[in-house]
């Protein structure tokens, strides 16, 4: 079986190839290469072949040799120096679309990994069927892209959508701009869990083993029995909801010198240059906030996750130690998406719509 992973040197695509390949799998990967090949020895296994191409430019002979696709290719934050959504969200869009078309031509199973972040502001525990509620540019997107391959949708062509939680753990693409990564790297290398907000909001964590597990079994099922009901799916653990305050005490069970701030309005401004920062903080309040149900998961025929968050915690802090890093490696902008596309962007690398120039 031959899989094509859009998006492959990523931080969830980085894992996958890994774990794919050991499943037995052929890996096919086309990424843009904003942050670099993986440093992982599976990238130069025989059973994988990368592209360095920009997915507006890809073509119905990247797919025909493939029996399914994982689409993980987007922009994963919110806009690149105040561009406009629809100059930076716009292209993946239209990709999508014709990557959705081309999947259904061909016959070729797509398996696309949403997010949670799709229901925003949630009172109550929420599930497929609820309300969305998308707070940025980044999760406006996600439900767009959903609604257009539910549009694509047929009999024969029947796309799985996975909502996933908040993922966290490590990959060999890193990134520390995720809630739990973010967390426990200050721990560990700056003995300090600083806060940008006052950590009430709750959100739902899922390890990146989980998440790559669930997605193995979407590929190798292919289309579930029941696409009217389950062509959507949150992935997570019912009891991995929890506030953001709540997993900085826990982080700190496992790296007990680190100090908590919360932060207040002043503090959690933004500061020019400061990668920890969140632009989506205001006056020290996050109003993102939900609880996600994940029982349609564990009654669908995928996989359902299983590594508890505090076994999770206790085993990233173990590998963030492992790294070995500096306060100035910490914040090298190689682990910040955001910063390092307007990094990029500064040096004259990317466009303004995030094309490669050089």
């Amino acid at each position: 079986m031959k899989v094509l992973v859009t998006g492959g040197f990523g931080y969830l695509g980085a894992v996958l190839v890994e774990r794919f390949i050991e499943y037995g799998l052929r890996v096919k990967v086309i990424d843009i290469n904003y942050f670099g090949i993986p440093d992982s020895k599976i990238f130069e296994s025989d059973f994988l072949e990368y592209h360095i191409k920009d997915m507006r430019k890809f073509s119905e002979a990247d797919v025909k040799d493939c029996n399914a696709v994982v689409h993980l290719a987007s922009i994963s934050n919110d806009p690149v120096d105040s561009l406009p959504d629809l100059q930076i969200y716009g292209p993946s869009v239209a990709f999508t679309e014709k990557l959705a078309r081309i999947c259904k031509k061909l016959d070729v199973h797509l398996v696309f990994p949403s997010s949670c972040s799709v229901y925003g502001i949630q009172q109550e525990f929420v599930n497929e069927g609820s309300n969305l509620l998308p707070q940025t540019g980044y999760s406006r997107n996600k439900v767009e892209i959903e609604k257009l391959l539910i549009s694509e949708s047929s009999t024969d062509f029947q796309p799985t959508i996975l909502r996933l939680a908040t993922v966290y753990g490590y990959s060999p693409s890193m990134r520390f701009d995720t809630v739990i990564n973010m967390l426990v790297g200050m721990a560990v290398v700056q003995n300090n869990i600083q806060l940008n907000s006052d950590g009430e909001s709750w959100r739902p964590f899922v390890h990146i083993e989980d998440v790559i597990r669930v997605i193995f079994s979407a590929v190798v099922l292919g289309q579930i029995k029941d696409p009217a009901k389950n062509s959507i799916l949150n992935v997570g653990r019912n009891e991995d909801n929890a506030r953001v305050i709540d997993i900085s005490r826990m982080i700190q069970k496992f790296a007990p010198e680190a100090s908590l701030s919360i932060s207040d309005s002043e503090r959690s401004a933004v500061r020019e240059g400061d990668v920890f920062s969140d632009r989506k903080v205001s006056n020290g309040k996050d109003k993102r906030s939900y609880k996600v149900n994940f029982d349609a998961l564990v009654s669908s025929e995928l996989y359902s996750p299983q590594i508890e968050l505090l076994a999770g915690v206790e085993r990233l802090v173990k590998e963030t130690r492992d790294m070995n890093l500096s306060q100035q490696d910490f914040k090298d902008d190689k682990y910040y998406r955001l910063q390092h596309l307007e990094s990029l962007r500064k040096q004259g690398s990317l466009n303004e719509v995030l094309e490669k120039t050089t």
